[in-house]
Parts: C-alpha cells; sequence; structure tokens
C-alpha cells in the first residue's frame, strides 16, 4: 500500500511538471495572429501546442500580462517536490495565496508602458483593473494633489507581498533554497 501511495504521488508530481512545461511552451510560442476567443483567422496556428496552447496562452498573456510567466513555476517546483517524494505542506492555503501574489504582481506592470510593437498591456487587464480601481481611491483620499508618488510606493508594496506570497507559497524551505545555491555554485 506504502509502494503505491508513493508512485501515486510521484505521478501527481510528473503530471504537474508535464502542466508545467505545456504552459511554459504555450506561452513561448504566443503569437497575437493565432486563433483565440478574441482573434478569429483562417491563418495557420504557430504556437507548438496548436489551438489549445494559442487559446491557452492568450487567456494568461490577456488577463495576467508578463505575470503569466510565474504560473510555470507553482506546478514545476510542486511537481519536483512530489516526483522527489518531498511534501508540499500546507498546499490548501499555498495555492490561493499564489494566485492571490500573482493578481498583486499585475499592478506594477500595468503602471508601466508597453514597449512599442508590444500588442498586450504589461499587467493584462486584471492588472489595469487593479490600477483603476487605486487610481480611483487615490483620488478620493487625496484629491487633486499628484498621484505619482503615492501609485509607486503602492506598487512596490504589491511587489514586495507579491514576492513574499510567492516564495511562501512555493514550499521550498530556506534550507532547501540554500542547497540548490550550493549546487548552482558549484
Amino acid at each position: 500500500a506504502d509502494f503505491i501511495k508513493r508512485r501515486l504521488i510521484q505521478m501527481v508530481g510528473l503530471a504537474l511538471i508535464v502542466l508545467a512545461v505545456a504552459l511554459a511552451v504555450a506561452l513561448i510560442t504566443h503569437s497575437t495572429s493565432d486563433p483565440s476567443f478574441d482573434t478569429a483567422t483562417q491563418a495557420p496556428i504557430a504556437n507548438k501546442l496548436g489551438y489549445v496552447g494559442s487559446v491557452l496562452s492568450d487567456l494568461f498573456l490577456q488577463s495576467f500580462g508578463l505575470v503569466s510567466a510565474l504560473f510555470v513555476l507553482l506546478p514545476l517546483v510542486w511537481g519536483l517536490k512530489l516526483l522527489f517524494l518531498a511534501p508540499v505542506s500546507f498546499w490548501g492555503l499555498r495555492l490561493p495565496a499564489y494566485l492571490a501574489g500573482m493578481v498583486l504582481a499585475t499592478l506594477p506592470l500595468a503602471q508601466w508602458p508597453a514597449p512599442a510593437g508590444w500588442a498586450l498591456r504589461m499587467g493584462g487587464f486584471v492588472g489595469d483593473l487593479l490600477d483603476a480601481k487605486l487610481i480611483r481611491l487615490m483620488t478620493l483620499l487625496l484629491g487633486d494633489a499628484d498621484l505619482g508618488l503615492p501609485l509607486s510606493l503602492a506598487a512596490l508594496l504589491c511587489v514586495a507581498f507579491a514576492l513574499a506570497i510567492f516564495f511562501w507559497s512555493l514550499a521550498v524551505s530556506l534550507e532547501e533554497w540554500q542547497a540548490i545555491g550550493q549546487r548552482l555554485s558549484g
């Protein structure tokens, strides 16, 4: 029974790794000219995962902008932990916290202008929505004052909270981070 339980845990870990790699491939090979919920075309699909990859990458990038890339890390890290039978403690708390952290991370990106030729919003529509709500709140609180500094401080706070949530959500202990650093440094 213990043997079967360990193999099932490892299979879940492997499935999470496959999910992370598939999402990474979909995001990396995203093309704005591919068919998706907001683009109808008969052109050949450039996304390496076909129509599903096209729709998935468009959904993530339209919603979360550049933060979409961070969605690859949680299933990858958790998958590796489970593959090597390391526990993911408090996963029921870590998963929603991770999602909340990713939402917070969109706000600072929404305040940056997109580079020339970039067809997507930096923080996605989630970041734009948060930014609009924050501007409305700051306007109510500060009136006609210059909002540049308060908005920048709010963005920095969001980055700090998002990073703290992100690292906690990965379920990697300080000792594990140190071991990774030692392996990488040789």
